[in-house]
């Protein structure tokens, strides 16, 4: 009887649903438009970088807070990039990827029972490491455009303490305009609300240009923004992100760290440091080749029956919504099954991604038009008959 001594913290908390999709077996010849891992490699100074640290034996703990060169290398990004300025020394911790920032900012911020208001649909593990820290998960509705209601927003704050954003989005590939964060900068100050920014992907933009939150007036003290090496130097084995705010936050995010890892890997930071202060040319050149990857998508699914896009404007996902009789896991499932494309169903990112799935081009250009090519086919084939075979296999 070994599942008595389970934790009924855990236990209540499902696997990802994202697992439960690239978990599943497919038939040969079914294209994967899932995975949200860069098909890049990582820049090659910044594994000559972290190969040279490790000769010379950089391969033990490094401070808690991480290497001070690469904090010094951060902030310096920040002030030049973002238009944040933080101290080095109190206002950055070096995480383990931008999940383990997460992680030790909710349990550094959220007390059992307290409101934490999150995007729906919306990043998977947001309500998950909430639920681990004790929290209560509540879900902001998105609108048409998958971008945060203003007036939604302003119901809900009352409810809670903490907001947090996401931009460019996972899994909407949808960027938060300076009009929509100058309204819920308003919304948190009057409210009172601590503001967690995930901006992971915030080198993948592709019509205006990233926007940082805690640039605003009156946002540096409230928010605390979470950033990655992961996507934009497709270094996401490589475990390196950051957590920058307050002073005394950062004091609490490092103490949680410290009981959760440790230190992040001395030779990945220093990895990380050749590529905060090396040539921007390689990633450069991958953003490219996703914008040009992004109007593939467009060009291919725009104006595809049963299907309605909002064009991505971020990160390297699309994220339709489908009219087609079916919605949660099964849309997933017929579609992989009828148009053998394997996708990630919206359902796993929040209700309020029901009818949608999460379309990456984080793969090569000939396996992308490949799959891209099998969803609008099929998709044109089932509306001849109105979508009515997909309802007949639904009710058999």
């Amino acid at each position: 009887m070994t599942e008595l001594f389970t934790s009924s913290r855990l236990s209540s908390i499902p696997r990802s649903g994202i697992r439960r999709v690239l978990e599943r077996s497919y038939r040969p010849g079914t294209v994967s438009l899932a995975a949200g891992d860069p098909d890049f490699g990582t820049p090659h100074h910044i594994i000559a970088a972290a190969t040279a640290a490790m000769e010379r034996g950089e391969t033990h703990y490094t401070h808690g807070r991480g290497l001070p060169e690469l904090r010094e290398a951060f902030a310096a990004k920040l002030r030049a990039e973002n238009g944040i300025v933080a101290d080095p020394a109190t206002e950055i911790v070096v995480t383990a990827g931008a999940l383990n920032a997460l992680a030790s900012t909710f349990l550094a911020t959220v007390d059992p029972g307290d409101g934490v208001i999150v995007p729906d649909p919306g990043f998977a593990n947001y309500a998950a490491q909430v639920a681990l820290a004790g929290g209560s998960v509540v879900p902001l509705a998105l609108t048409d455009g998958l971008t945060i209601d203003l007036n939604e927003l302003e119901r809900l704050a009352p409810t809670a303490r903490v907001l947090v954003i996401n931009t460019p989005g996972n899994p909407t590939g949808v960027t938060l305009s300076r009009s929509v964060l100058e309204g819920v900068a308003e919304i948190a100050i009057r409210h009172d609300l601590l503001v967690i920014a995930d901006e992971a992907y915030e080198h993948l933009v592709y019509d205006e240009p990233h926007v940082s939150i805690a640039s605003f007036p009156g946002m540096p003290e409230r928010t605390i923004s979470i950033h990655s090496m992961s996507k934009s130097w497709s270094m996401t084995g490589w475990r390196i992100g950051f957590a920058t705010g307050p002073a005394h936050l950062m004091e609490e995010i490092a103490k949680a760290q410290e009981h959760l890892i440790g230190c992040p890997p001395a030779m990945t930071q220093w990895g990380a440091v050749a590529g905060l202060t090396g040539p921007t040319a390689e990633r450069d050149a991958m953003v490219d080749r996703y914008r040009a990857r992004r109007a593939l998508v467009i060009d291919t699914l725009r104006g595809v029956a049963g299907l309605d896009l909002v064009t991505p404007t971020g990160a390297f996902y699309a994220f339709p919504r489908f009219e087609i009789g079916v919605e949660g896991y099964e849309l997933a499932d017929v579609v992989a099954d009828g148009a053998g494309v394997v996708t990630i169903p919206g359902i796993a990112f929040g209700d309020g991604g029901s009818r949608h799935l999460r379309i990456s081009y984080a793969l090569p250009e000939e396996r992308l038009t490949e799959g891209l090519d099998k969803l609008a086919s099929w998709l044109t084939r089932e509306a001849a008959t109105d979508f009515s075979s997909i309802a007949s296999r639904k009710e058999s």
